[in-house]
């Protein structure tokens, strides 16, 4: 067999105008045109992306524009690419169909999805026209499943079950997190999960994560920009893979992306007697903050430590303006921590209290006063709510709501009527349900 090159790549998220920032929005499209280039130049044989193509399902004509004139030179020179959805641009329920559809109808993509029959996920090769998750590009099979949310342990049997082995070199795209990559997540699976597909899968190519992860024969490159300015943490890389298979043997390399530069500060306020004091903390600190780069950085400060007044009086939009202008920044944002609880041991920018962080705090706290008797599964009827919430969010029918409820409830003790009562009166005999913090 002669040598197959291909580049793996992932969550490229165009369209998103990050901070209702133009400049984030061609980012991001710049990011994958270096990829593109990349391919071009190295002449490859085709392009596997593992899903968020787009940030959103509901992409605007501009975005949409952006997209055909990155893939159009892919087009042209025969560079096909495999494509899967994944949870940003997965199509609602209601829609039936995506805008990768659109691209693959048009011959930018091949988008590989599963055919859903009875309930059942099957097999089946890839048509233009129509569905399908099997297709084969100079002599490589490509397997795609896109996002399977908390479904994917299930529907990897299904699908585990039905692939047969093969003499061609088999890669299975996968739009979902590993575990030991990600504690609590709706697209998570656990790596045992993967074992049973090891014999006739040669590469497991992931997307999800935003950085860059990899055991052995499983692979995520991590997004190409920063979705969010905190994924901008050291050791966090981001990239693409460059694949190159001869028979069954593989070499791997990864090409790291140049994402807008990041700034992540924390400076510690302790002992600050007033607000002035904190503004002349951050101004002694301005010049190690942002320094000379040629491209504009994003900055995020995390003021931090105990003091006297209340953290509520810190002018942090004030702090803002005076870093952006003196430091010449696109974005700076300033996270006033000062008198909130440290980890033991944590980085201090690890401290950065996010939403998903708080809404899982506040469930938790729900959670002990309706059912105080469930203290001992708190986090996994947290880790429920979530669920069901993310699975609203993500378009999917109440059929499949209730067969994830179903799935993942079964676990879990019986709530009885009599206990639940009784944890309605606990909470009520606390004050109602006012949240702590």
């Amino acid at each position: 067999m002669k040598k197959v090159s291909f580049i793996h790549t992932s969550d490229i998220h165009l369209g998103h105008q990050q901070f209702n920032l133009e400049e984030r929005f061609h980012d991001f499209a710049r990011a994958f045109r270096d990829v593109v280039d990349y391919a071009l130049d190295k002449k490859v044989d085709f392009m596997v992306i593992g899903g968020d193509f787009f940030h959103k399902r509901a992409i605007n004509a501009e975005t949409l524009r952006q997209a055909m004139e990155l893939l159009q030179p892919l087009k042209e020179s025969g560079i096909p690419v495999i494509c899967i959805e994944g949870n940003h641009d997965k199509a609602f329920y209601q829609d039936r169909s995506s805008w990768l559809k659109l691209l693959n109808s048009l011959g930018y993509i091949r988008l590989l999805k599963p055919v859903v029959s009875e309930g059942k996920m099957a097999v089946t090769d890839w048509v233009p026209e129509g569905d399908g998750c099997v297709t084969l590009v100079g002599g490589i099979r490509l397997i795609g499943l896109g996002y399977l949310g908390v479904t994917t342990e299930q529907r990897l049997l299904e699908i585990g079950e039905q692939i047969e082995p093969s003499h061609n070199f088999t890669v299975l795209v996968l739009h979902a997190a590993v575990n030991k990559f990600l504690e609590k997540d709706l697209g998570g699976i656990r790596k045992e999960a993967l074992d049973p597909l090891r014999e006739k899968i040669d590469y497991l190519a992931l997307g999800h994560i935003h950085t860059r992860e990899e055991d052995g024969w499983f692979y995520n490159p991590g997004s190409l920009e920063n979705c969010h300015i905190d994924e901008a943490r050291e050791g966090r890389e981001k990239g693409f893979y460059h694949v190159t298979v001869t028979a069954r043997e593989k070499e791997v390399l990864y090409i790291p992306s140049g994402p807008r530069p990041v700034r992540l500060i924390s400076i510690d306020i302790s002992g600050a007697e007033d607000p002035e004091e904190v503004y002349s903390i951050v101004r002694r600190s301005l010049d190690a903050l942002v320094p000379e780069t040629g491209v504009r950085p994003m900055v995020q400060v995390i003021l931090k430590g105990e003091i006297d007044f209340s953290a509520l009086a810190i002018d942090t939009t004030a702090i803002s303006r005076e870093i952006k202008e003196k430091g010449d920044c696109l974005y700076v944002e300033v996270q006033n921590n000062a008198n909130l609880p440290e980890s033991d041991g944590a980085d201090p920018l690890s401290e950065t209290v996010n939403r998903p962080q708080i809404e899982r705090k506040v469930l938790g706290q729900l959670v002990r006063r309706r059912f105080p008797q469930y203290k001992d599964c708190q986090d996994d009827l947290v880790n429920l709510i979530v669920r069901i919430k993310e699975s609203a969010l993500a378009g999917e029918s109440p059929e499949e709501i209730i067969e994830e409820i179903s799935l993942i409830a079964r676990d879990l003790p019986d709530l009885d009527r009599d206990s639940c009562g009784e944890g309605e009166a606990a909470a009520s005999a606390a004050g109602g349900e006012d949240i702590e913090d």
